[in-house]
């Protein structure tokens, strides 16, 4: 699919999915997600809010895979086949939810909470817009 043949109105339609994606999940996720480790937080500290690190919820799938999401195909034939595959995603975030596919670890949990922080400041509407 040429992205310049996409109207106005069917961009704001995939923006639309996808921000109700978001918090679809994240109702998912947040049953077993748990708060950021002490030693995790104080990692990070220096480069995040202490509001954002305790409002911020981890869930480790421990070898489960993150299906893709409903709009994939779609997705995936916009971007021409460059859209990222969910299964081997080292994590995704749900506004304040990140959830690892095996383990937490320093570069992953970080890149987590720079989306995390973009979704807090921007909302999650503008965020998916951006």
């Amino acid at each position: 699919m040429d992205p310049t043949d996409l109207s106005e109105g069917r961009v704001a339609e995939m923006i639309s999915r996808v921000a109700t994606y978001l918090r679809q999940e994240r109702g998912l996720y947040s049953r077993a997600s748990e708060p950021l480790t002490l030693g995790w937080r104080t990692a990070v500290q220096p480069y995040f809010s202490k509001t954002l690190l305790e409002n911020v919820k981890a869930v480790i799938l421990k070898g489960a895979g993150i299906p893709p999401p409903p709009f994939y195909a779609a997705a995936m034939d916009f971007s021409a086949g460059s859209f990222p595959d969910f299964v081997h995603l080292a994590s995704v975030t749900y506004l304040d939810i990140i959830v690892f596919h095996d383990e937490i670890a320093l570069r992953t949990l970080f890149h987590g909470l720079v989306h995390a922080t973009q979704m807090a400041l921007l909302g999650v509407d503008r965020y998916t817009d951006l």
